[in-house]
């Protein structure tokens, strides 16, 4: 009798300390990071129309508005631990402006012309659609299609948002 005595109070102890580690364990209650970086581009895009829509409102240049906005933004991105790359193409009048503000080159499959880290170019707003290879670091090039109505003032971006490891592309059309 002692035998079944002690077997049932090693196993009631054995399921009250599982029963404890678990109530006890933190849960992690921080989003994943998919969830930032889906925040991060949410808020780029709604931010860029407005900084877009002011500048248009103001009379002021879209392009430069556009480029502060976007170098602001890569601050606010990083003081939240997010490193924030982006390829804008302002597409204003009879021009396309194309500013790459990623690690790696862009590609401008178009026109046959690659462009830097911190780098810009203009073209004449000739075609409506662009296709440009953005490198992804990890496995594959990434080639987008890029479709503009004639002489309206757009922006298109592609960014790529990382924190540690995980990185995920967004492409704003």
């Amino acid at each position: 009798m002692k035998g079944k005595k002690g077997q049932f109070f090693i196993f009631t102890a054995l399921i009250l300390i599982a029963f404890s580690t678990l109530m006890l364990s933190s849960n992690d209650v921080t989003p994943t990071p998919s969830k930032n970086f889906k925040d991060v581009y949410d808020n780029y895009v709604f931010e860029s129309n407005k900084a877009v829509n002011n500048a248009l409102f103001e009379g002021a240049d879209v392009r430069e508005e556009y480029d502060r906005f976007m170098r602001q933004f890569i601050n606010y991105a990083s003081q939240k631990k997010l490193t924030l790359e982006i390829f804008a193409i302002v597409a204003d009048q009879d021009t396309y402006h194309l500013v790459n503000q990623m690690d790696e080159p862009v590609t401008i499959v178009d026109f046959d012309y690659t462009l830097g880290r911190d780098q810009d170019t203009f073209f004449t707003r000739n075609v409506s659609e662009l296709t440009i290879r953005v490198p992804d670091t990890v496995f594959h090039e990434n080639i987008y299609k890029l479709t503009f109505p004639d002489k309206e003032t757009e922006v298109k971006a592609v960014l790529r948002v990382s924190k540690g490891q995980s990185t995920e592309i967004f492409v704003k059309e």
